[in-house]
Formats: structure tokens, sequence, C-alpha cells
């Protein structure tokens, strides 16, 4: 019969093929983790989601099948940093319209039949093999399918949770990459080199072997990625790529092959699919790589609409690394849907009893942190509202963030600043304590001093996010709490004799608490910070989101370019000397060499360098009485960096900047500006000196 529609529907990581021969498969690879919480190991809770893909392009006259790979994704996953929860399960269907107005659903029943395919063994951190000898080719061809093999399914109980449409965009084979270098290293051994390092997988063209023979492709990376094994069918040309997990590499080591030609092999890059909005360069080209790397990091990272502390060895969704990046990210990406996805990730993992939300959402074993990760439920949507000018997103989460705040008062001392808790390495409560991660030395500040800061930081945007949502006893609870706690960490952390707050990094804290008041010289202190560490980064995860910005507020602008600008250690400019492609997570190099947490501190090339500013949440009564969203745009340039060209989108359209400076030190701005906005062009080198132009395109010498 003639079909107007057809559309799919699954719950499970699936995979649709175009019968075209040559055309893009694309990837689903969901994020369904299933998980317990942190506090409550004896209760499970589940979000379980279902996408949908209109069939109907692919659709052509004659007979179809309906075939669905299934694999054990994060629900069943035996090794790694996830727990099993049984076996897979799939529940799907096709609904049919068809021309005369009739409709069908063909959905999973006992009726269906499975088989056991190629693949042998799959397993988000255990890898894959794939047996081609075991692959049936016309496995789900109606018009040749052989009945060999074929058992009737087993039916399974569905997990617990209301069945739920997936919002968010699904990952898929998003780039490729040709081989930069092949290397022979014996008769059948290879090295191959992709020229930078992604989160994917390498796919075979057309290769030749005899039945049995044994491909092993080895992921090389400074963490472990799981095995890659296909073994031939024989008798003619053969393809392979993987399809239920994901590598990271920029290399490749392959045996078991007599002859690699540069056409029979290629890296594809798996990720979440995310539109870029943002982009940034400069004069100076390191700059401008160190955002690029970035970007690729962030991309590796994005599976299944969260992102990862690392995309090989823990694959986890870490909310304190989550809430440091989220700014920079929402300046790069449209994550609108990203996003709401991983908040509603993160009430279901918040404990209904106490209000703790876990320090990963999903929530897996292992995941450590402490205050700044579960801060993440209140910083991450109050970026969002931010940076897409969204309100429903603090609705939505706002009784969350309620309980978090409740549970984060019995972590607070009588003096006002959050506990701590000294425990051994191999104690669980260490992992629950971290503090400021991955300094580049061991002098750093106390967890203490942090888990106060973003007590104070959450009471401020409680406050604002309270106000603006017509809560005014919450406001005036939250604002009374950001005194008291501002008051409380001065009088705690402040060492009077020495002029400072800590060890390195600690004043950078004590500046966004504390700046404005009139008793403490800030910029003398931060520059003796700088002058120690020799115009280098002294901080770990989240000082060095605050480290540019701060040094720039507080009158050391140049400072912080300076370090920006370093090319040895700590610094981006000294991964970059190593041959970085991607961001570390050690200043020193050590451990995972994809990670995206310090590009927290990249926001400063948007906001300082680019000079784009939004007016929103701390100017909404300005920006209400003027009818319309306000920019500021105010390029920092300098003889070392002579110009700048920076994008971003914000919630009316994209603004587009490029400024130039002249010899006289006045600028030249070429700026477009979304309709609904209006924009204060002001040059920072020229006090005074500001022009207020509205919606369109302009070019301006200020």
């Amino acid at each position: 019969d003639e079909v107007n529609s057809a559309f799919a529907d699954s719950g499970a990581w699936y995979e649709i093929s175009d019968p075209q021969p040559g055309d893009d498969i694309p990837v689903c690879l969901k994020n369904n983790r299933f998980f317990r919480l942190f506090e409550m190991f004896t209760e499970l809770y589940m979000l379980p989601k279902y996408s949908e893909l209109d069939l109907t392009p692919f659709l052509a006259s004659g007979h179809h099948a309906l075939g669905v790979w299934l694999g054990n994704g994060f629900f069943n996953s035996q090794n790694g940093f996830a727990m099993p929860y049984g076996k897979p399960r799939l529940i799907a269907q096709l609904m049919l319209t068809f021309a005369d107005g009739s409709s069908q659903i063909i959905s999973t029943d006992a009726s269906w039949k499975a088989k056991q395919s190629g693949i042998t063994q799959n397993g988000i951190f255990g890898g894959e093999v794939f047996d081609a000898r075991l692959h049936d080719e016309d496995w789900c061809n109606p018009n040749k399918k052989s009945a060999d093999g074929w058992k009737s399914v087993m039916l399974r109980d569905a997990p617990d949770g209301q069945l739920q449409p997936q919002m968010s965009p699904a990952d898929k084979v998003c780039e490729t990459f040709a081989p930069k270098r092949i290397e022979r290293l014996d008769d059948k051994s290879w090295r191959v080199d992709f020229g930078e390092e992604i989160s994917g997988w390498v796919h075979l063209n057309e290769i030749q072997g005899q039945a049995g023979q044994q491909i092993e492709i080895k992921y090389l990376s400074e963490s472990p990625n799981g095995q890659n094994i296909y073994i031939m069918k024989g008798g003619g040309k053969e393809s392979y790529h993987p399809r239920f997990t994901w590598f990271v590499f920029r290399q490749v080591e392959i045996s078991g092959l007599d002859a690699l030609l540069p056409s029979q092999i290629r890296a594809e890059a798996v990720n979440t699919e995310l539109r870029q909005t943002g982009f940034f360069a400069c004069s100076d080209t390191l700059l401008t790589k160190i955002h690029r790397i970035w970007r690729r990091t962030l991309l590796d990272n994005s599976h299944g609409s969260i992102i990862s502390d690392c995309p090989h060895r823990e694959r986890s969704a870490y909310l304190g690394d989550g809430q440091v990046a989220a700014e920079m990210v929402m300046r790069t990406f449209d994550a609108r849907a990203f996003y709401r996805k991983w908040f509603a990730d993160m009430r279901l993992a918040q404990n209904p009893r106490t209000g703790f939300v876990p320090f990963g959402a999903p929530w897996q074993p292992g995941c450590g942190g402490g205050v700044p990760w579960s801060a993440a439920m209140i910083l991450m949507p109050y970026d969002f509202y931010q940076s897409y000018g969204d309100v429903s997103v603090l609705k939505d989460n706002y009784p969350s963030m309620l309980r978090l705040m409740d549970y984060f008062a019995g972590w607070v001392n009588e003096d006002g600043t959050m506990e701590q808790h000294y425990k051994p390495h191999n104690d669980m409560e260490y992992w629950c304590n971290l503090g400021e991660w991955c300094t580049p030395t061991d002098n750093r500040p106390s967890n203490a001093l942090v888990h106060t800061y973003f007590y104070w930081l959450c009471a401020k945007r409680m406050a604002s996010i309270a106000e603006l949502l017509g809560d005014k006893a919450s406001a005036e609870h939250y604002a009374a709490l950001e005194k008291q706690t501002r008051e409380a960490f001065h009088h705690r952390f402040y060492d009077a004799e020495n002029r400072t707050y800590g060890p390195a990094g600690s004043n950078l804290f004590a500046y966004e608490i504390l700046k404005g008041s009139p008793q403490i010289d800030f910029r003398w202190i931060l520059r003796q910070d700088i002058e120690e560490s020799k115009n280098h980064l002294n901080t770990g995860i989240f000082g060095t989101k605050l480290f540019f910005n701060v040094l720039a507020d507080a009158g050391l602008a140049d400072e912080a370019l300076e370090a920006f600008l370093q090319r040895d250690f700590p610094s981006f400019g000294h991964w970059i000397e190593q041959g970085a492609t991607t961001t570390w997570e050690q200043w020193d190099g050590g451990n995972s060499h994809c990670h995206p947490m310090f590009g927290g501190g990249l926001t400063w090339l948007y906001t300082w360098l680019g000079g784009i500013r939004q007016w929103t949440m701390d100017n909404r009564q300005i920006v209400k009485s003027s009818n319309c969203q306000i920019i500021e745009v105010s390029p920092h340039l300098s003889e070392k960096i002579t110009w700048v060209e920076c994008s971003q989108e914000n919630a009316y359209g994209t603004i587009h900047l490029r400024a130039e400076r002249l010899p006289d030190g006045s600028l030249s701005v070429s700026v477009d500006i979304p309709v609904g906005c209006q924009a204060i062009i002001t040059n920072p080198s020229k006090k005074g000196t500001s022009q207020t132009i509205g919606s369109g395109h302009w070019d301006i010498i200020v």
C-alpha cells in the first residue's frame, strides 16, 4: 500500500541505515544511564527515554523489514564506572499512515525474532568484538532473510519509570578524518596518525583477508579505552566500524592486515550533535589554538547530552566539571536541548529525603566531588538563563535548588563557613571533599575555603533567582545568607599579618566574594600572587575559571594576558608545546589528555578580549526599563593583541564582532547586533568614549 508517513520510536540504542550504498549512518548513542542514588543504594531510579525518527525518506516501493541492533549501553555495563541493571531490552513501534487516511502500528511483542549478530562482545568501557563469520548480511533484507538461527524473543519487564521522549540531540558521526600518516611496523602491523585526538572509532573500508583472520585495532591513549577486534569472514572485500561504544585516540595500531592503503581507513568523530554558535580568533595564534583545542575536547566529551569528565577512563557526568565549563559551552554551542536534558538528570538524581545532589548525574559509582559539584544544580540553570534568557529553566529547577540549599545548610559550621572532612586517600569521604582539584602544586586553597565560596555563590545566585521568580521571602533570606557567608569567609580565612586569604589561588575566591571592600587592597594582594607564580597559572579546576577575569577586573589585565601567553609549565601553551590537540586534566600532563574542565577560564577570550557582555540577571532593572537586551561591546586590545574576531548567539540572534586597534589607540569596530538588542560600544583605552547603537550592521571608529 502507498505509505504517506512512517515513524519509528525506540527506547533502545539503535541504528537506522539507509539502504542506499555509501550513505551516512546516523548513530544514536543515547545516554540511557540508569543509576542508584549515592545515599540510597537499595533504591533504583530510572528515566527511560525513547526517540522518534521519520522513516518516510527511507521507504521505496516493495517489501521492507524493521530490524534493530541491540547493545548493552550503560544499562548492562560489565566493567568501568557503571553498574549493570540487567540484560538489554527493547521497546519499539512503527507507526504507518496510508494514503487513504488509515493507519497501522507495528510494535515489539512475542512475535518478534532475534539471533546472535557478529557482535560477540560490546560495552561502553570494554570495547567491541565483531566476528564477521557469524554475521548474516541479509539479516534485515525482507526478500532474502533466512530462518536459520532466529529464535522467538524473550519478554522482559520494562524498567521502572515512565517512558519519556528524548528531546535532546542524539549522538552521530559528526566529522571524519583521513590518515595524516601510515607507518608500517612489521609485516602485518601498522600505526596510523589522524592528526588530532578525537572520540569515536576507526572505520575500515574494503579490506581483504582470510576467514578467521583477526584484526586488532589498538586505540593509543594515556587512559584505558577497551579492546576492538574484527574477525574476517573472508572471500571478498569487507568493511567495519564499531557500533556500541567509542574510543579516544589520535593514533591507532592495527595488527593482522597484510596491506593498508589510505583509502581503506578513516577516523570518525562520534559525539552529541551540537551546532556551533560561538567563534573566536585573534592576532595571537596561541590564543586562537587554545580555543580550538578546547572546542575539540568538549565535543569529545559530549555523549548522550551530558559532558563527561573524560571520554575514556571514567566517561562520567561529573557536575563540577560540567558547571565550571557551562558558560563557555553556552557561548560556543547551541546547547539548550542538551542542558534541559541534563537538568532533568540532576533533578532525578537528587535524594528526595535529604536534597543531596550526587556529584555526577546521571550518577555512576566512583563519582567524587564535593560542594562545588552538587552546586551545579543551581549554577548551571543560572548560566543557562544568562545565556539564553529562558526563565522556564529556572522555574523548572527552582524546587530542587531550594532543597539543595537546605541540604547545604547541614554542612555549615557555627562560624558560618562550610564543613570539611579530612580523611585518608582510600576513604570514600576523601572523594567527597576534593575542593580545588588538579592544581599545579600541592600548595592550594583549603577545601573549607572553596566550599564556603561555593556556598556563598549559591546564596548569591539564589537571591537573584528568587527575586526574578517573585519569591520575595526567599530572595530576602538568601540575600541575608550571602552577606552572612561573606562576613564569615573574611573572618575565618583572612590572615591580617600576611595580608592574604591563603595559599596560591585562595585570593581569587576571596576577590569574588569581597571585591569593593575598602579594607582590602586586592590589587596589591593579587599582584603578590602573580609575581610569586612568575605570571603563570597557579590554579585548579575552579580557580582557573576565575583567574583571568579576576586579574583583569582588579586592574591586572596585562598580567592576565601574560599568563595566557606562557608556553612553559603551568600553562595552556605548555600543553600545546607538548603537541596537545585537546585540553588535559593535569597541568603537568598526568592522567587524562582529554578533560574539558579548564575551559571555564576561556570565557575571558569572549568577555574581555572580545569584550562581549550581556546585561541580564545582574542588570535586570536597567534591561526592563530599556525594553530590550543590552549588550556591552568593549574589546581590550593592545600592542600584543591587535585584532580580535568573535561571535556568539543570544535569544535574539547572532552577535558578531571584529575589532582592530589603530596606531593612535582607537578601535575600528565592525559589529552585527540582533533585532531587539541595543549595544554600548566603548574603547577601554580611551575613557569617556562610547557609542550606543541599535540593531543591524555597524562600522565604527571608537
